[in-house]
């Protein structure tokens, strides 16, 4: 599939969906909630500066701003990007510092110029092999020494995973147990007991492969 063809399917894929809403609803707190607790336990302090490559309508970016990071988000989708700009200026004293329509295997900034790079969307987006590496030079180029990356990967389970937990919870007696077994602890914390257990062979070859 050509650079193009990727960037079309993508454009496609969202001209639907919208995003912009997605991680405040349902399940997909749970993964805001994790995502940014990980983010947060490894980045450098504000006002570093932070890259977010397929950063969709600005969910972590915005937030991110908000708290004192010089964030740059670049995403393929003019809708999304349009969604980032309003939502940055609807925190007029921390706004995003630039965002922009870009692909994440041709990143617009000088090589050593960032302190973290993420790539919440990229690495599943992009099928072809090629093109992850594509993406992933890229998020290599612009860190500084040291410099952290964040990528989020979809693994080759999930659908198995996603029917089998969809079953569990509709189960009365599974519902009436987990809160026994909770003690009062909030869903997201039941979350991260578990989410610290995924690992992928093949994402850390990738990873090798493109020097990180």
């Amino acid at each position: 599939m050509s650079n193009d063809d990727s960037i079309r399917e993508i454009v496609n894929h969202y001209g639907d969906a919208e995003e912009s809403s997605r991680l405040r609803t349902g399940w997909f707190q749970l993964e805001r909630a994790r995502t940014e607790e990980l983010i947060l336990r490894h980045l450098p302090p504000p006002p570093a500066t932070i890259i977010d490559a397929g950063g969709g309508a600005g969910a972590y970016a915005c937030w991110l701003a908000a708290r004192g990071w010089q964030v740059h988000l670049i995403d393929p989708v003019p809708k999304h990007v349009e969604q980032a700009r309003a939502a940055s200026a609807r925190q007029r004293e921390q706004p995003l510092t630039s965002s922009e329509i870009g692909d994440a295997r041709d990143l617009p900034h000088a090589d050593s110029t960032a302190d973290a790079v993420l790539l919440l969307g990229p690495l599943y987006h992009l099928v072809e092999r090629e093109d992850r590496l594509a993406c992933l030079r890229e998020a290599h180029r612009v860190l500084r020494p040291r410099g952290l990356a964040w990528g989020a990967a979809i693994s080759y389970f999930a659908s198995l995973f996603g029917f089998a937990v969809a079953w569990i919870l509709r189960r009365p007696c599974f519902r009436t147990d987990c809160g026994a077994r909770s003690g009062g602890r909030s869903a997201s914390q039941l979350h991260r007991q578990s989410a610290l257990l995924h690992r992928c062979v093949s994402s850390s070859q990738t990873n090798s492969c493109a020097s990180f």
